[in-house]
């Protein structure tokens, strides 16, 4: 059916034009600020679970540098690579398909190499929908219960299922299988990037840098061990999106099918996937007033009926099978409420276990609950608007744990959980906290880079690409405003930053079309100047903001976050291990009084006595266990310990390498350290009892210890 309504037509081109304009804006505004935020500054996360962000200063010259000094290189590579593939028999023979299959299959090993070596062993949420999947199948319920974890987070049924689903070929909690589903889901996000950038004018060349910057940007890639919905929900997603745009160009039926299963399943993995479908209906209804047909409207309805189904069904199915009412989650309300609250322990608006304490006081009723959190969403809106709370501060700081985070916490995952295996020295020195922040240094530079091609993008694309990229900037759009609100982790803005890599990839590639243009060619030269002066104009605009931000104190707040760097390099110089003292056998003593060496009493309890019995460390990289030759024992944290109680240390009579691993911390003497475990607990001597106590890290001398040569 055709619209031939001139009114009409004039209406339809203005909401087109309009659509781009608002979305190509609200895309500026939002690039514009990551990109001088992580000029500016960078967010660390703690290598602990207690996940505390670190807002630390940065160098926006280093950053511009690094760039500059990358774009040059590509200038280079792009005058000199037909020499260069003529030397190269390798590269000669090297298709645009068997480059994209190579680029492919790496990402494909490094992804079942991650997972395999560190094997990471599921906890919190992730434990819970193992167990609850593994109870379908052995016919135990009690995480379906009123109040137990299940009925809490109806949202979580979609995982539940699809393990259950794996359980009947892999057995259960067979988190393995997940994991290497995952890594075929990385590489199917970064093909069909790679693709979807072709599709909106990128060249075969742009297509292949796609997953080229895809391998250097590796936070997704380690995220193949996280047992949730995170990657596979996203794979599904730009498979969605991907069909979408193929049924908006031949109309053929299965396109439309495929797109409408795809992102009903992404929102069957992960509820927060729920902005992608928006998205795609937005896309879909701009897309009828567009191209004048009807027919689009099917994709609209089919993507509406098959989200329902993908809600309906299979809690219809838990039901059934459980006996229980899966209706009765606590509000979604409550994440809204708590992402409003301040958090002093990690960053504003990040988890803090409100919505659990609010559901356990309205006792499982999820409309008292509601009425509940909508009382307390009022009261922090208004506390933020009378300036009782420094609203700026407030949001400056949540964008900037979040979006500023440039390892977007892929190595925390794997510092907090423990492994199903004995970790490899090279994973241990990865994991490290010097060497984590070494390599979150690399990925600072690399997101700045990322953030500027995006924002070349709209400057230098033509209207093919600006039209191409539209969903893509719409989504982004779409998760920066819900995340503003909702609850705050880094680790959920990923799935929205990573569609920046084509658009990064598209920027640059119009300014070095542009730039090695034939200077022999007057009209290219023209061409030239166009973008110098977009770009000269841009650099004005950033470098005006910049400055501006550091005599305007809320644009500073907003653009420079640095109040922790001082704290931040402290933690760092806390959790670098001193490697100094060698392994073999010593008598430590308290730094406080060297009349007392540390023994074992023989009954499982560490005392201090004053006959010398000497000790023995076993280090392994940085890692040191303590024996006490006589008894056999090692020096072992204390199982009931719960970080807020310091109990005594007992030696236990085996070798568990969890409890059992030390860190020693430079004293700054010659073999004088602290003797920590976990993220901030040292071995303590106690002045006034004559004790030996865990105590939480100060750096005081009765945490010293010194390491005598028997």
């Amino acid at each position: 059916m055709q619209w031939n309504s001139t009114r009409f037509d004039r209406f339809r081109h203005g909401m087109d034009r309009l659509s781009l304009a608002v979305v190509g804006i609200l895309f500026c505004i939002i690039n514009v600020w990551l990109l001088l935020l992580s000029g500016f500054s960078t967010s660390y996360i703690s290598t602990g679970s207690s996940e505390k962000t670190f807002f630390v200063q940065d160098s926006m010259l280093c950053n511009l540098i690094s760039t500059v000094l990358v774009l040059l290189f590509c200038v280079f590579l792009r005058k000199q690579w037909a020499a260069i593939r003529r030397t190269s028999p390798f590269l000669s023979s090297l298709t645009f398909v068997r480059a994209k299959r190579l680029l492919l299959g790496i990402t494909l090993l490094l992804g079942v190499f991650w997972v395999l070596a560190t094997q990471i062993v599921p906890g919190a949420d992730q434990s819970a929908v193992l167990e609850a999947a593994a109870g379908l199948h052995t016919k135990s319920y009690a995480l379906f219960a009123p109040g137990e974890y299940i009925s809490r987070f109806p949202h979580q049924i979609g995982m539940v299922t699809v393990l259950y689903a794996l359980g009947f070929l892999f057995g259960d909690a067979n988190y393995l299988v997940f994991q290497l589903c995952n890594v075929c889901g990385i590489v199917v996000i970064y093909k069909i990037l790679s693709e979807l950038a072709g599709m909106f004018g990128l060249k075969k060349g742009g297509q292949l840098m796609v997953l080229v910057l895809g391998l250097c940007f590796f936070p997704l890639t380690l995220y193949a061990s996280f047992v949730y919905g995170n990657v596979l929900g996203l794979t599904f997603s730009l498979i969605a999106i991907q069909q979408e745009l193929f049924y908006f160009r031949d109309f053929r039926w299965h396109h439309m099918l495929f797109s409408a299963v795809a992102i009903a399943l992404a929102v069957f993995l992960k509820s927060n996937y729920l902005i992608f479908f928006i998205g795609m209906l937005l896309l879909a209804l701009l897309e009828c007033l567009r191209q004048k047909k009807l027919r689009i409207l099917l994709l609209a309805v089919l993507l509406a009926l098959f989200y329902v189904g993908q809600s309906v069904v299979p809690r219809t199915f838990i039901q059934l099978k459980t006996g229980y009412d899966m209706n009765l989650g606590m509000s979604s309300l409550s994440y809204i409420a708590m992402g409003l609250q301040e958090n002093h322990q990690r960053a504003s608006g990040w988890y803090n276990q409100y919505n659990d304490r609010s559901f356990n006081r309205s006792e499982f009723d999820a409309d008292t609950q509601a009425e509940m959190v909508k009382n307390d969403i009022s009261k922090s809106i208004q506390n933020l608007l009378s300036g009782k709370r420094n609203a700026v501060r407030f949001f400056a700081t949540k964008t900037a744990s979040q979006w500023n985070n440039p390892t977007f916490q892929c190595f925390w995952i794997a510092q907090v959980r423990p492994s199903a295996v004995s970790r490899s020295a090279w994973l241990r020195w990865v994991l490290s906290t010097p060497v984590s922040t070494m390599l979150a240094g690399y990925l600072n530079l690399l997101q700045f880079f990322i953030l500027f091609g995006s924002l070349l993008s709209l400057l230098l694309c033509n209207s093919t690409w600006r039209r191409g990229a539209f969903l893509l900037e719409m989504i982004v759009i779409g998760g920066f405003l819900f995340h503003l609100f909702w609850e705050a982790k880094a680790q959920y803005t990923l799935s929205y930053f990573v569609l920046l890599l084509p658009c990064a990839v598209a920027g640059y590639s119009s300014l070095l079309d542009k730039l090695c243009a034939s200077a022999d060619d007057s009209a290219a030269n023209l061409r030239r100047l166009l973008p110098v002066r977009r770009l000269s104009v841009c650099c004005v605009v950033l470098v005006g903001i910049g400055a501006l931000s550091t005599v305007f104190s809320p644009l500073h707040t907003l653009l420079q976050p640095d109040w922790d760097t001082d704290a931040f390099q402290q933690y760092v110089e806390a959790h670098t291990a001193d490697t100094s003292i060698a392994e073999g056998e010593y008598i430590v003593q308290p730094y406080a009084d060297s009349s007392w060496c540390l023994a074992d009493q023989g009954d499982s309890e560490i005392v201090l006595s004053r006959e010398s019995q000497s000790i023995l460390l076993v280090s392994y990289m940085d890692i040191y266990r303590i024996r006490f030759p006589q008894s056999l024992c090692y020096l072992e944290f204390p199982p009931l310990y719960d970080g807020t109680k310091y109990g005594s240390v007992q030696s236990g009579d085996r070798e568990n390498t969890g409890i059992q691993e030390w860190r020693f911390l430079s004293a700054g003497e010659a073999n004088c350290s602290y003797i920590l475990i976990g993220e901030d607990s040292a071995l303590t001597y106690d002045t006034v009892s004559g004790t030996v106590t865990l105590a939480q890290y100060t750096g005081d001398d009765n945490q010293k210890w010194r390491f005598a040569t028997p």
